[in-house]
């Protein structure tokens, strides 16, 4: 279920079923997403399902899992980005470790989408 709610600086926030979601029930002509709260989405015509909807399937899957690597990503660039306190060389005083933490969710989530490994 999702519901738009404004928060303390007046800025419109989407909330949706919390993840991991996952593809489950996969039959002849249907494939299920669902979370522990039920079925997110079925994906599939009525005919069998082929390869694309497969991998539409995957992708509302990994819909957390991106939107949680992106928020990541954009907040860890906009504290470097807007930090003015420091000089031009302030990227390379980026927490490495934090960067590979990032990349490794980044990748995760896309090798999720994909139907792949990292």
């Amino acid at each position: 279920m999702t519901t738009n709610k404004t928060n303390e600086r007046n800025e419109t926030t989407t909330t949706h079923t919390p993840g991991p979601w996952h593809i489950d029930n996969e039959t002849d002509y249907r494939i299920y997403v669902e979370s522990s709260f039920g079925v997110i989405a079925k994906v599939g015509p009525f005919a069998e399902i082929d390869d694309e909807d497969k991998a539409n399937a995957r992708l509302i899957a990994a819909a957390p899992d991106l939107l949680a690597a992106c928020e990541e990503a954009t907040s860890l660039l906009d504290a470097h980005v807007n930090d003015h306190t420091v000089g031009v060389d302030s990227m390379v005083t980026v927490d490495m470790s934090a960067i590979a933490e990032l990349l490794e969710t980044l990748q995760a989530a896309i090798a999720k989408a994909k139907g792949t490994t990292i």
